[in-house]
């Protein structure tokens, strides 16, 4: 009796294996996606951008910084970060990554150093850093001097010219102001302006001074640039 307890506990013993392993064999796993490398996470993060996805373009170009990419591929995810940040009207910290996105790409400059340049003047003329601003927006014309920035064709030259003739008038440096503002009256078929008439005649309007004609001529190009 005892012989055929142990026969039997044996065959349950073998078929509850059989059971085990059956079930294990049907279990197929689920093929995992390949993990995303940094240009790939780049990427993912202007797309971002470019649909207003601000806080998410940030995490994406983190993701791409937290996997030590090459120089040439952190200084695109430090310009996203700086950009998203101005978006995110953070620009003590945009500052902070436009710098860095210069400096990790300074030895070969490419087209998203322009970019960090062009972000960082927006930043100081926010600021009210009028000279630094003027430095940064001439790095980026030497550049390019037909700039437009890929992820927002919205953004181009004329709107570094724009800053320069604000700057300029800021920082007392008229001569200069009316160079950019004769520039872009010339660009978009305004008209010259006789800066030496009295009155200074600005769009069919007098102005008694030479500033007050200035400063006039450079904010009738707001919405133009």
């Amino acid at each position: 009796m005892l012989q055929l307890n142990q026969k039997y506990m044996m065959l349950l013993f073998g078929l509850t294996v059989v059971c085990v392993l059956a079930v294990i064999g049907s279990c197929k796993k689920e093929p995992t996606a390949p993990e995303k490398d940094a240009p790939t996470w780049v990427q993912e993060g202007w797309q971002q951008f470019e649909a207003k996805r601000y806080t998410d373009a940030l995490n994406s170009f983190n993701n791409a910084l937290n996997l030590n990419p090459a120089d040439s591929v952190a200084a695109i995810a430090y310009c996203g970060i700086g950009w998203s940040l101005g978006r995110l009207y953070n620009y003590d910290l945009a500052y902070n990554n436009f710098s860095f996105a210069i400096q990790r790409d300074s030895a070969s400059p490419g087209p998203y150093v322009v970019h960090a340049y062009v972000g960082r003047t927006g930043v100081l003329h926010r600021k009210n850093l009028y000279n630094d601003a003027i430095s940064d927006a001439m790095k980026a014309l030497n550049l390019s001097g037909t700039y437009e920035f890929t992820h927002d064709r919205t953004i181009k030259f004329t709107d570094l010219h724009f800053l320069l003739a604000q700057a300029y008038y800021h920082t007392l440096q008229y001569t200069q102001a009316q160079g950019r503002v004769d520039f872009l009256r010339n660009l978009f078929a305004l008209g010259s302006i006789n800066w030496s008439a009295r009155p200074v005649i600005v769009d069919g309007v007098s102005y008694a001074t030479y500033h007050e004609a200035l400063l006039k001529a450079i904010e009738s190009l707001r919405g133009r640039v």
